[in-house]
């Protein structure tokens, strides 16, 4: 089986073998997945609706510059455990 995870850097790809993940691997894999739909909802819906707010605009960039440190450091642990 391959998983394939996309990043705003570069392409990953893990290959799994046919046994069953454990509970922190998966939770790291499922952790990668909210970080990333809460990075897209901030990137394409909140910093176009917070226009004209520099202090909320301000907020979201920051919040958007953390998920993909998150985001990183998650994948890194996911590598060693996979």
């Amino acid at each position: 089986m391959k998983i394939y995870l996309r990043t705003e850097f570069d392409y990953t790809l893990f290959i799994i073998q046919f046994t069953m993940l454990d509970n922190t691997t998966y939770n790291i894999m499922r952790q990668i997945v909210e970080e990333h739909t809460s990075l897209w909802r901030i990137t394409n819906e909140y910093l176009a609706d917070a226009e004209g707010d520099e202090g909320l605009l301000a907020t979201w960039k920051t919040m958007a510059e953390e998920k993909e440190n998150d985001i990183t450091k998650l994948i890194a642990e996911l590598k060693e455990r996979i």
